[in-house]
């Protein structure tokens, strides 16, 4: 019990969430660079460009009602991630960011092109980006750190 705690609190640490965030800023830019080399050149190293005009697992929509649907979120996340109390859940902010960043992103690639660039294929799934990722990631996070570490801080302290 006390190794697990000891992770949770090195994630929790200042330094752990400074180096994340910076990482997921990292993968946010190579996102960005590798859509515009793709949108440039159409193919690059392995990586081949598709235009996905849906949602999530190929959910069809009015396009406008996706921008509409896709910034209402963004703003959302963004006002929770700026007034809400959350210095003390640095795991749960660097999730939020991750799902914004990725969000983000993908929302930029809906309102000036005709899709989500998507440029890495996996067999028997679908075509994804690194946005797809973040957002993916982020959610694990979150729910990672509402069941783990919601339930560690709860449990009574054995004498």
């Amino acid at each position: 019990m006390s190794t697990k705690r000891n992770l949770i609190d090195k994630l929790n640490s200042f330094h752990s969430i400074k180096y994340l965030f910076l990482l997921t800023v990292f993968i946010y830019m190579l996102d960005r660079l590798l859509k515009e080399l793709l949108l440039w050149k159409q193919s690059f190293f392995c990586f081949h460009i598709y235009f996905n005009p849906y949602l999530a697992f190929g959910i069809p929509l009015p396009s406008n009602l996706i921008k509409l649907i896709i910034a209402l979120i963004l703003i959302a996340l963004l006002f929770y991630l700026a007034y809400s109390k959350t210095r003390e859940q640095p795991l749960f902010v660097l999730g939020l960011s991750a799902m914004w960043l990725g969000a983000f992103s993908n929302f930029l690639d809906r309102l000036f092109l005709p899709g989500v660039v998507d440029y890495l294929y996996l067999p028997l799934f679908s075509y994804l980006n690194l946005a797809d990722i973040m957002i993916s990631g982020g959610v694990i996070l979150i729910i990672w750190r509402l069941i783990f570490v919601n339930k560690q801080t709860i449990e009574p302290k054995v004498r």
